[in-house]
């Protein structure tokens, strides 16, 4: 865990609340490229920059994503990770599974936006930097 991303992350989520209070985030990369904008709000360029979030997917249904975020250099020389599992069904899926709480095109409830952010937390707590050997 990197402290200081959690940190940020934290500090941000009273504007993560009112934005998917107004609209849910569409699936795990919209919810990524949210915890690295939290992260890296003033563009800074030692940071994680969202905008260069790349996401490698195994499977179809079911599977896994890896995200590799770089900074906003030509030649990056960090690269933070990101490993999400994600199903079929709400059972197995935890976007699925809030989601399935309101009919589509309903607005998300308050306690569906906790879940949100829980889940986000989860993500800003599982980044890591990828060790670089020359």
């Amino acid at each position: 865990m990197i402290q200081p991303f959690v940190d940020a992350f934290i500090d941000a989520k009273p504007t993560l609340r009112s934005q998917w209070l107004e609209k849910e985030p569409e699936n795990y990369a919209a919810i990524v490229r949210a915890v690295i904008e939290c992260i890296n709000p003033e563009d800074d360029y030692e940071l994680p920059n969202p905008n260069c979030i790349h996401c490698i997917t195994t499977g179809q249904w079911q599977g896994a994503m890896l995200f590799v975020i770089t900074t906003d250099t030509t030649h990056p020389d960090r690269y933070w990770a990101i490993h999400i599992n994600y199903g079929s069904c709400s059972n197995c899926d935890t976007i699925c599974a809030i989601k399935e709480k309101t009919d589509w095109g309903e607005q998300p409830t308050p306690e569906q936006v906790t879940e949100y952010l829980i889940l986000a937390l989860h993500i800003a707590q599982s980044i890591v930097l990828i060790p670089l050997e020359v």
